[in-house]
């Protein structure tokens, strides 16, 4: 899972552009109670017209303090225009620095430090090829050792 980590880092940064024609392939934008949990801060780069990556992070304090998250994603949209089917997947990695009674990645409650969790994206995303609005709404589940999280998630924002 650490390699599909680094490779989404990786993808997200290096990966050459294709959409040379399209002006309007990256976006930023805040997702709630998706892929990074509570609420996460997301950058999103579409390399081709149906292929992109995202990365992002993400606060939890409502649930438990110090608990910080990073969602890692390979995107596939699906269909032609501004509205299109979202097909995602990748990796949530989470930091706890805190002992705070509860995890998401352990069966320990004491627990402190860091790991992965599996994630998926099914959805609607709503962005246009000129820059402006971008929402997203879709099921977002966590899995991993934890067992399976069905999230759903819901994200606005700017595409440019």
């Amino acid at each position: 899972m650490k390699s599909l980590s680094v490779f989404l880092l990786v993808a997200v940064l290096y990966f050459p552009s294709q959409a040379q024609t399209d002006p309007a392939r990256n976006s930023v934008y805040i997702e709630f109670l998706g892929n990074g949990i509570i609420y996460s801060l997301n950058y999103d780069r579409m390399f081709t017209e149906s292929f992109g990556a995202r990365a992002g992070v993400g606060y939890i304090e409502p649930i438990a303090e110090s608990i910080v998250s990073f969602p890692l994603m390979l995107n596939y949209l699906v269909g032609k225009g501004n509205s299109k089917f979202e097909l995602g997947i990748g990796a949530t990695i989470i930091s706890q620095s805190e002992n705070s009674g509860f995890s998401f990645i352990s069966d320990d409650k004491e627990f402190t430090g860091s790991g992965v969790l599996g994630t998926l994206t099914i959805g609607y995303r709503y962005q246009r090829n000129e820059e402006g609005f971008v929402f997203r709404a879709g099921f977002t589940p966590l899995f991993g050792k934890i067992g399976f999280w069905p999230l759903a998630g819901l994200s606005v924002g700017y595409g440019f």
